[in-house]
């Protein structure tokens, strides 16, 4: 039982200081130039953050939802890619949370709390 909590605040810690380099590294170059593609993907979009250019994200599907499925419109996906660039020009992780799926996913798209991408 020890081990096991001893392995989990590892993991943890590890975790930490792995995210606290990557946004100490992050916020150093504030000239970095952000910028996002849309594309069609089998069965609807996805989309790249660019930075400086090269990939920094690919995003087939809708995060956060516990199903693989791309975003039903272009506009959904340019939609989450500008929510994505907010966030890194802000100096915060490039994560899209549930909150930020609801501004984004029409309301057929929600059932009970839950996403549903049929």
């Amino acid at each position: 039982m020890e081990t096991k909590k001893q392995n989990i605040i590892i993991i943890a810690v590890s975790a930490v200081i792995a995210i606290s380099i990557l946004l100490i590294g992050w916020k150093k170059n504030d000239a970095q130039h952000i910028e996002s593609s849309v594309y069609r993907v089998p069965g609807g979009w996805g989309y790249d953050i660019l930075v400086n250019k090269k990939l920094f994200i690919r995003q087939e599907s809708v995060p956060v939802i516990q199903t693989l499925h791309p975003f039903d419109t272009k506009e959904e996906a340019d939609q989450a890619a500008d929510i994505v660039i907010k966030k890194l020009q802000g100096g915060h992780l490039p994560t899209l949370s549930k909150s930020d799926l609801e501004k984004i996913l029409p309301a057929h798209d929600k059932q009970d709390g839950q996403y549903r991408k049929d």
